[in-house]
């Protein structure tokens, strides 16, 4: 029993039990205290709001369909769903607006009118977690072709039809999420004319390949109708096996089933060898065929029966199209073409690069090949030759030669050879690219020969396209010119100085060779003039000669020793031509490749012959300026005002 304190029991009359009650009235506002409660912060609240908004962990595969059973009667459809809800969650129902829908929908027996229709018009029902039964029913419309349209696959179907061909279910399975059916019309009976869509039209096109494997890809693209799934059985072809996975075969058909919004259907297939094959068109089919054969190097083919459309040429490949009718038959005949004699190997470009050396020479052989077939093959090198390397597509090969013959294993297909060797070719008077034998017909022969730059490069000898130094023709010309011009007997320089003028400068300068002469002849012939020129035309030939000949003189002690200290200009044409390397190209050869070769001498010998030269024109020099200088002086040097005589 509860009292209150002091004996303030006895203040109030009556039971114990209302002076308890009064006393706990009195006391409860200061012995209660006020309730308090903290507003949730922002980042709690979006936490709340993701928690009672994420999506359940099954995703989309919160509700199935396991099995369904389908009963079609003369006018009307009944279904039943077994339905599996793993959450609370709205399942579609069969049908669609613009197709079959169902009229009355129960759940567990009970009928349902909370159904929500969204824009595309499929039917949704919301269903509690766990394993439910829906029955849906619905009558059919008048037309000969209707289609039951499932939004959700179910995995089994069981299907009872009654004057209705059905197509879409086979083996319990649902194709294409949708089950297409037919009137069954009794003779004589009248034909509706309506429907909900147009009657199932497609195309087949076929391409087959005659490669090292026979192959066929099919492809079934939709025609009719635009929209809504259809499921057609295409025959296969006799031999023909389906590869792709996936892919319904019944009876020597495959079972070709579009969504409702998919566009063709496709599979791969392989197609057994034979001498002859027959290809024939399903007579009464709903659908047209095309047939594109393409056929390889590898076969020859011959065809009979169905024309071809067009036939055109894909590389090395030819491809035939046909459109066969329904009911025609192509006959095709297959053989293999013919052998005939011919080379394995084919060598397409040879690069041969020949670097002499003072003791040696180091030379690299490069070429790519194409073989039909793997066999040994040998290559000559020269007779001295130490290999340092052998590569085959960038991978090193461990091969050496034997007395110069290098044993090579060619391998079918494209491939890049490089070799490279060193042997006892030295910088000579003659020398030339290495001699090979690659005992094989070869086409785009590129040979390279560099010599050290101490020597002077003569003459070159080797295929018809490659260097050629013209300084001999130029040179003969020049004697000719030289010959001539010392029968002008108007200058002091007699046959064999024009000669040895000529010879100098022609090495280094022959527009020093060309202003030398044009210098002594202006010389000479402004005698002839001098004494018919007044006083200030006088003058300035004066100064035009004077200013001449300095230029001359300069020029001419300049070039001499860029002539001892540079190289000849031996007027060599080559389109890559530089530091002494000289290049030559064949289109084809038997198997021994062609050489490249030079004449060449010492540099010192050109350099002795300038320094003799130059030691010549010096003394040379000694009597053509007296002789300019009395050209120039003839007359005086310089003509001034004619006073005029005092009376």
């Amino acid at each position: 029993n509860y009292r209150l304190p002091g004996g303030m029991d006895k203040l109030m009359p009556g039971k114990g039990s209302v002076a308890i009650l009064l006393a706990a009235l009195l006391a409860a506002p200061g012995m209660i205290a006020t309730a308090e409660a903290d507003i949730p912060d922002h980042a709690l609240l979006l936490e709340l709001k993701q928690r009672l908004t994420e999506n359940p962990a099954c995703q989309n595969r919160c509700a199935e369909y396991s099995n369904a059973s389908v009963a079609v009667s003369d006018n009307r459809v009944d279904m039943t769903l077994d339905v599996q809800a793993v959450v609370n969650v709205a399942v579609p129902l069969p049908g669609s607006g613009d197709r079959w829908e169902p009229a009355v929908v129960r759940v567990d027996g009970q009928p349902r009118r909370d159904i929500l229709r969204t824009p595309d018009g499929v039917m949704w029902i919301e269903l509690d977690a766990g394993a439910h039964q829906v029955r849906v029913s619905g009558p059919l419309s008048d037309s000969d072709s209707q289609e039951l349209f499932f939004s959700e696959r179910p995995h089994r179907v069981r299907l009872v039809t009654t004057g209705w061909d059905a197509s879409g279910v086979v083996d319990g399975r649902l194709l294409a999420g949708s089950i297409g059916l037919t009137r069954i019309r009794k003779d004589g009976e009248e034909q509706t004319l309506t429907s909900d869509r147009f009657p199932t039209f497609v195309r087949v096109s076929r391409q087959i390949a005659f490669n090292l494997d026979w192959t066929i890809t099919t492809t079934v693209q939709r025609r009719a109708p635009a929209s809504g799934s259809i499921t057609v059985e295409i025959p296969l072809f006799d031999g023909e096996s389906v590869d792709s996975e996936n892919v319904e075969v019944r009876d020597g058909k495959v079972i070709a089933a579009l969504p409702a919004n998919g566009r063709s259907f496709s599979w791969n297939s392989r197609l057994e060898r034979a001498d002859s094959l027959q290809l024939m068109a399903t007579e009464g089919s709903s659908w047209t065929e095309t047939w594109l054969l393409t056929t390889s190097p590898t076969w020859h083919i011959d065809f009979t029966g169905v024309p071809e459309v067009q036939a055109v040429s894909a590389g090395a490949y030819w491809v035939a199209e046909f459109d066969p009718l329904p009911g025609e038959t192509l006959t095709i005949s297959v053989s293999r073409p013919a052998a005939i004699a011919g080379a394995t190997l084919a060598i397409d470009n040879v690069q041969l690069t020949s670097n002499v050396g003072k003791r040696s020479a180091s030379s690299t052989l490069g070429f790519s090949y194409r073989s039909t077939q793997g066999d040994q093959h040998t290559i000559i090198l020269p007779a001295d030759a130490e290999v340092t390397r052998v590569m085959v597509d960038g991978r090193p090969l461990q091969v050496r030669p034997e007395d110069g013959l290098l044993p090579l294993s060619i391998e079918p297909g494209n491939h890049e050879v490089t070799i490279d060797w060193r042997d006892s070719q030295s910088a000579g008077r003659n020398n030339q690219t290495a001699a090979i034998d690659l005992n094989s017909p070869a086409s785009n022969i590129h040979l390279q020969l560099q010599v050290p730059e101490n020597r002077w490069i003569l003459f070159t000898r080797g295929p018809a396209l490659g260097p050629a130094v013209l300084y001999w023709p130029e040179l003969l010309l020049m004697i000719a010119i030289a010959l001539l011009l010392a029968k002008i007997k108007r200058t002091p320089l007699r046959r064999r100085d024009w000669v040895l003028l000529g010879l100098g400068l022609s090495t280094f300068s022959w527009g020093m060779l060309m202003l030398m002469a044009a210098w002594l002849f202006v010389m000479d012939y402004q005698q002839d003039i001098r004494d018919k020129l007044a006083r200030q035309q006088f003058n300035l030939l004066q100064m035009a000669l004077g200013i001449f000949s300095v230029v001359v003189l300069l020029q001419l002690l300049i070039a001499v020793p860029n002539g001892l200290l540079g190289t000849p200009d031996m007027q060599i044409i080559d389109s890559d031509y530089q530091n002494n390397t000289l290049n030559w190209f064949a289109d084809q050869t038997d198997g021994e490749l062609p050489t490249g070769n030079t004449i060449s001498a010492p540099m010192w010998m050109y350099k002795l012959a300038i320094l003799l030269w130059a030691l010549w024109l010096s003394f040379a020099l000694i009597r053509w300026i007296p002789w300019a200088w009395r050209c120039f002086s003839k007359d005086g040097l310089w003509k001034g005002k004619v006073e005029p005589a005092k009376g």
